[in-house]
């Protein structure tokens, strides 16, 4: 039989049945019968054919999302074994999709070239192979305008929201001009006249956009302020994708790290300012100084158990944006209100 002391890590904490996110913890005893049915002792496959409704791509989703237990220890790989008396738990959520409202209070600038909102947390930027709903978007009222499911990607939407409110040109033009991951907040900068992406991607490009995050992280940070510059690669046939720091291959990266406050418990707030634009950047670099993002999953996940149960995202906000307009030529700073999840870390208290 085969070790998995390294698939599983210890935590009794598996999540109650019934919970306020309408959760459902599914047990099921492993039998030596089933085992020989299903020709496979692997817990992804042993799962997908105990469970019809879950196929084995959400198998292994649940437990990149830290969702699946074998007696009583979390699952970290789906190569995982079982074997006869074991106890296999998967937790499936049966909530509702959450409801997002568009607000004008989101809107931070609007004129006839730019549109720059401020982006929840929990919603993709761009949606995958998804057709969306007609019903996602209904009036609600005058201040208020539209209603949308979350798991709908967030740039349809706010094409529907500027449509309806006749805040586009002619052409209905509205791109984005930079991404955010789906659990990141803060500023999004999108384009509503294609004659000006161009001058914008140069900026981009040129290293003359700065943006400036705020990140809630827990570690050992000795220094104060710092730069970290590195290489950063794709992991080969990592899924969800994810990214290393690596020595060869890869993209130049940099990023430049201010503590603002630090808190009991070695939780740290940082003031973060990406030089390049490399996925999942901040997460890395911080994830390679053994100080990942609280919530952060993907990064952090092996470090932060406790942690990471009390927050439903990744604490990184995206606070401002400063470029110069492409037609007046004057510089404009965008700064997005922080949201209540990284607030109650007070990360700009004086005390």
């Amino acid at each position: 039989m085969k070790d998995n002391k390294d698939n599983i890590q210890n935590n009794n904490n598996i999540p109650n049945k019934g919970n306020k996110d309408r959760q459902e913890n599914i047990e099921i005893v492993v039998t030596a019968k089933s085992i020989s049915t299903f020709l496979s002792d692997r817990i992804d496959v042993y799962l997908a054919r105990s469970l019809p409704k879950l196929s084995r791509k959400k198998v292994k989703q649940a437990i990149d999302q830290g969702n699946v237990y074998l007696n009583q220890k979390r699952v970290l790989l789906a190569k995982t074994i079982v074997k006869p008396t074991d106890k296999v738990n998967i937790i499936t959520s049966t909530k509702s999709p959450e409801v997002w409202r568009i607000s004008h209070q989101d809107i931070l600038f609007n004129d006839a070239y730019l549109f720059i909102v401020n982006k929840p947390p929990k919603i993709a930027v761009i949606g995958r192979y998804k057709k969306e709903s007609k019903k996602s978007v209904e009036p609600i009222d005058s201040r208020v305008k539209t209603k949308v499911k979350r798991d709908t990607d967030f740039l349809s939407l706010l094409k529907r929201y500027c449509k309806s409110e006749g805040m586009l040109n002619s052409d209905g033009y509205l791109e984005l001009l930079h991404r955010l991951d789906k659990d990141t907040s803060g500023v999004l900068v999108l384009v509503k006249d294609k004659s000006i992406m161009g001058n914008l991607q140069q900026q981009l490009k040129k290293q003359l956009i700065k943006k400036t995050y705020i990140a809630v992280v827990k570690g050992d940070l000795s220094r104060d302020s710092f730069q970290l510059e590195t290489n950063i690669r794709k992991i080969k046939g990592s899924s969800p994708s994810k990214y290393e720091c690596s020595q060869s291959g890869g993209q130049k990266s940099c990023t430049v790290f201010k503590v603002i406050k630090r808190r009991k418990g070695g939780i740290i707030c940082l003031q973060v300012k990406p030089v390049t634009g490399r996925t999942h950047q901040i997460r890395v670099h911080l994830s390679s100084l053994n100080c990942p993002i609280i919530g952060d999953k993907l990064y952090g996940e092996n470090k932060l158990n406790n942690i990471n149960q009390q927050t439903d995202r990744h604490l990184l906000h995206a606070y401002s944006v400063q470029f110069k307009h492409p037609i007046s030529g004057k510089t404009i700073e965008i700064i997005a209100p922080i949201p209540q999840d990284i607030q109650k870390y007070r990360p700009f208290d004086k005390k």
